[in-house]
């Protein structure tokens, strides 16, 4: 479906996953395929992967203590209705490291709020 900030459609239904190598896996959940591997996502194991609800954004961490936000807004192409006809390939949008151990909490606020 449509969403997201900037205009940036939502990818079209997809899976991400990680492995100890520290690969993402980018599947095509309508076609069944794998769409894209992205090697060395991180240096070591891939310890999450969370989607940003309603929003095209992948935020991953892992054991090399790196928080990393990846967004979904190249390739994919529009179907005739305009949905996203594929996932995409994601790319790094903003990577946060050096942490002295894993990140064990992320909090999430909406731009509209104040307080």
């Amino acid at each position: 479906g449509n969403g997201g900030g900037g205009g940036v459609k939502n990818p079209a239904p997809c899976l991400v996953s990680g492995c100890k190598a520290g690969h993402l896996a980018v599947w095509d959940l309508k076609k069944r395929q794998l769409v894209t591997v992205i090697e060395d996502a991180h240096d070591g194991p891939v310890t999450s992967v969370v989607f940003v609800p309603s929003e095209p954004l992948l935020i991953t961490s892992g054991q090399d203590n790196a928080i990393k936000v990846w967004i979904f807004d190249k390739g994919g192409g529009d179907d005739s209705s305009g949905n996203a006809s594929s996932p995409g390939i994601p790319r790094l949008l903003k990577s946060r490291a050096g942490h002295s151990l894993p990140p064990s909490r992320v909090r999430f606020y909406a731009a509209d709020t104040t307080s």
